[in-house]
């Protein structure tokens, strides 16, 4: 079936290089005994998903200054189109419409709140391509 293919957790680490490429959340999980609070891939049509993950770290990572450790990305057609993370060293932040931006973070609720409507936006934005 076509849509296992596209949702293959394989092909979202080559699709989203940078946030599940790079294994430094979970080598960062693993060294700081990271607790997950939230890992799910939430299929949103046959051509595209959500994938969310969180933990809550004993510190701050490196350019933040809360105790969380995030990746949310929005996979359409095997292309990575939307991505919120904090990878040590750069902050809280996404990647949209091939722009990197600071996010301001407050909580992991919010977090998922402000993901889901960028979702809306972009899918509002794109409904004719």
């Amino acid at each position: 079936m076509v849509m296992s293919r596209v949702f293959n957790p394989m092909s979202l680490r080559k699709i989203c290089v940078g946030v599940f490429a790079n294994n430094q959340a979970g080598d960062y999980a693993s060294s700081m005994k990271a607790e997950k609070l939230f890992q799910r891939r939430v299929i949103l049509s046959e051509t595209a998903f959500a994938e969310i993950m969180i933990w809550h770290v004993p510190a701050p990572i490196s350019g933040s200054i809360h105790s969380y450790k995030y990746r949310l990305a929005y996979v359409i057609r095997g292309e990575c189109v939307l991505r919120y993370d904090n990878e040590a060293g750069k902050g809280d932040h996404r990647h949209i419409n091939g722009r990197e931006e600071a996010y301001r973070f407050s909580s992991p609720r919010q977090l998922m709140t402000d993901f889901f409507e960028e979702i809306r936006r972009w899918s509002d934005e794109h409904a004719d391509d």
